[in-house]
């Protein structure tokens, strides 16, 4: 019940926060998981923050919770709320500790060889910043952007490229290519076309994967079913070990298999894919004040990209 005093007064960080997850994650269960506290903490602390609001905030689903309009318009004040003091704190740290603080960065599978790089010569300047590394899809990272719980995400950027509330940064822009490694049999047969390598063995992502569809569609404009010697994955190290150690082919760019090209151990066949994807990039929100580890981090991801071109 609202007892006239300031919304500030009423109600807590503890309760925004978690707000904030049970929006993201559309799961009590999930919020609560990641909070690391029982799911009645959450129900209970969601309850309070509803009696002192004097609304509903979400509606039981079939699979979770649903935001009501209410929590559509809290949670977009609450993510900057949340967000300035995460700034805060990580800009505190770095004072207390000299040369240290906190950040969080999001990165999809296609770039973790460029933030990896990133984190180590991050941490070989500033051995006092704590960095913590989530993975996850475009969308999610880009939620945890929004929510204050991410600093930085990298990942090829694909919906809401025109998003005034978010700055991208390009990263890299390499096209997709047919990987094989370097003394596959196909090699001495000089392939051209996906019709070519169409009889070999293959490894692709599954189809739910962001560049499936765009896989799918290559093999259909070169008039070529899917191939039929095909194994499906959603793991890079597993498409890593049937290229290296067995026959298979693969779509994908070099940068992820970039240290098996650096050792001679893979290369990308002459074969033209009609594929166009959007280039890799840094995401971070547009009016959010980036604390010095964040901004530090993302000189490094910047320089590492450059290094990896």
């Amino acid at each position: 019940m609202n007892t006239g005093q300031p919304l500030f007064d009423r109600i807590s960080i503890r309760q925004l926060k978690t707000f904030a997850l049970v929006y993201e994650l559309g799961s009590l269960v999930k919020a609560a998981q990641r909070l690391s506290v029982t799911q009645p903490a959450v129900t209970k602390r969601l309850r309070e923050l509803e009696r002192d609001l004097n609304v509903a905030l979400f509606h039981r689903a079939s699979r979770g919770v649903e935001p009501t309009a209410f929590a559509h318009t809290l949670f977009a004040y609450a993510t900057t709320v949340l967000s300035t003091l995460r700034t805060a704190e990580g800009a505190i740290e770095a004072i207390r500790d000299g040369d240290g603080g906190s950040t969080v960065i999001g990165v999809s599978p296609v770039a973790t060889k460029l933030v990896a790089r990133a984190a180590i010569a991050l941490k070989a300047r500033h051995p006092n910043i704590h960095v913590r590394i989530e993975t996850g899809s475009y969308e999610a990272l880009l939620s945890g952007i929004e929510s204050g719980s991410i600093d930085l995400a990298v990942a090829r950027f694909g919906t809401r490229q025109n998003d005034k509330r978010l700055t991208r940064r390009v990263l890299a822009d390499e096209p997709l290519r047919v990987i094989t490694r370097a003394d596959h049999p196909v090699i001495a047969t000089a392939p051209k076309t996906l019709t070519d390598v169409a009889h070999c063995e293959w490894v692709l992502p599954t189809p739910d994967e962001v560049v499936r569809p765009e896989i799918d569609q290559a093999f259909r404009r070169a008039g070529l079913d899917m191939p039929r010697k095909l194994i499906e994955t959603t793991s890079i190290s597993m498409t890593r070990e049937l290229i290296a150690f067995g026959n298979a082919l693969t779509i994908s760019p070099r940068l992820i298999y970039f240290d098996d090209f650096e050792a001679n151990a893979f290369l990308a066949l002459p074969v033209e894919l009609p594929i166009r994807l959007n280039p890799i990039a840094v995401t971070w929100r547009r009016n959010a004040t980036m604390n010095p580890p964040a901004g530090r981090l993302l000189t490094a991801i910047e320089e590492a990209a450059s290094e990896l071109a």
